[in-house]
């Protein structure tokens, strides 16, 4: 441990000695390189997702935990390519077998190019490699505990506008989620989209969405949705964007469903969306239907100070799984000066159904897992236009 916090100290001095040297950031094109370090305190009440009917396991303790990272690229307007790799040192107050240098990893490409003003293309890519599974399954929310899992992820694009109110896209999306006493998934999906502005306020869309779900276990799933959208402006700071088709996967007929509301105030946004779709949860096998309900507020009440609020409601449903997963966040964000800043945060989850477990097989039990972690961090950032 002392060599591990020597070499912590000698990191945090390195990047805070670079963040105090002459900013060169300018709006000109040019290649940048943002360094930044943040340390947080964060309690954690259930370590390892232990269901509540098994009181006397759950397991909670304190982390520090110690985040540098560096952001570098070209930025200009025809062409930026950015990449970035950041990771997360965590120290365990009690349970010190936790204790690892890099508990969490991230690395991520943007590349965007315009040869001309009617066509756009993107290349997007991102690696993280994690103790906590959870941080993987966004979209599902499904917590499966303590295990080493690691996903890829690459999605290119193209843009291109037919005509001044006809907009086409083309994107294929790859992602693989290898996750420790789980199986591998593997999907591919395709999206085509054709979108038409048919009145100052309203704007249609045509759409179709292919998937394809691999698992090393020799499970296929594939589904071909068909969806018909429509945007609407409610009012000057209101809309209202519907989108849904059939589904077709496996021989049967499900619903593709996209509902989102948003409202712009004064100093923030409000938004609403519903959304009906398939997808994988990590290290568990067969692709699931899932129904999720998210609310975001983001509400700036001072120059210097940013809170939001986002509750959600997800439901997973499969073979032998049904799984539902009620979460909510608290963020607020005082900026200190122009390149560091103080956060708190508080996350919950509910979780009930099936107990996901990689230990033990899909659906091998129920119980209600609750999850109750606290955040406080000191954020530092400062991007320097090198060239």
């Amino acid at each position: 441990m002392a060599g591990l916090s020597a070499w912590y100290i000698a990191l945090v001095v390195s990047l805070l000695g670079g963040l105090m040297l002459p900013s060169m950031v300018g709006a000109q094109a040019g290649f940048y390189v943002t360094p930044s370090f943040s340390f947080s305190e964060v309690y954690d009440d259930n370590l390892l997702s232990t269901p509540s009917h098994a009181q006397g396991e759950r397991q909670e303790d304190f982390i520090s935990r110690f985040s540098p990272g560096i952001q570098a690229g070209y930025r200009s307007t025809p062409l930026t390519l950015l990449g970035s790799y950041s990771f997360d040192a965590e120290v365990f107050a009690e349970h010190t077998e936790h204790t690892a240098a890099q508990a969490r990893q991230r690395a991520s490409l943007d590349w965007t190019y315009l040869p001309s003003r009617l066509l756009t293309l993107s290349l997007t890519g991102s690696y993280l490699r994690t103790q906590t599974p959870r941080d993987i399954n966004v979209t599902t929310g499904v917590d499966l505990g303590r295990a080493l899992a690691q996903t890829y992820t690459a999605q290119p694009s193209i843009i291109y506008q037919l005509d001044p109110l006809t907009t086409g896209t083309t994107s294929y999306a790859f992602s693989q989620i290898e996750v420790s006493g789980g199986v591998t998934s593997r999907t591919h999906s395709i999206n085509l989209g054709l979108d038409r502005q048919v009145t100052p306020g309203d704007s249609v869309n045509l759409g179709y969405i292919f998937r394809r779900f691999d698992f090393d276990v020799g499970e296929t799933t594939t589904s071909h949705a068909f969806t018909l959208g429509w945007t609407h402006k409610l009012a000057q700071l209101t809309s209202l964007t519907l989108r849904a088709g059939p589904r077709f996967s496996q021989g049967s007929i499900e619903a593709e469903i996209s509902a989102s509301l948003s409202q712009q105030l004064q100093h923030g946004q409000l938004s609403l969306t519903y959304t009906r779709s398939n997808g994988a949860v990590t290290g568990v096998p067969g692709a699931v239907n899932v129904d999720s309900v998210t609310a975001t507020l983001a509400y700036q009440p001072w120059r210097f100070l940013k809170v939001s609020a986002a509750p959600q409601f997800s439901r997973s449903t499969g073979n032998n799984f049904d799984t539902k997963v009620y979460q909510a966040s608290l963020n607020g964000t005082y900026q200190v000066n122009q390149w560091v800043s103080v956060q708190a945060s508080y996350q919950f989850s509910l979780q009930q159904g099936s107990t996901v477990s990689l230990a033990s097989p899909v659906g091998s039990g129920n119980g209600d897992i609750y999850h109750n972690i606290f955040f406080v961090t000191l954020a530092i950032t400062r991007p320097y236009r090198v060239y």
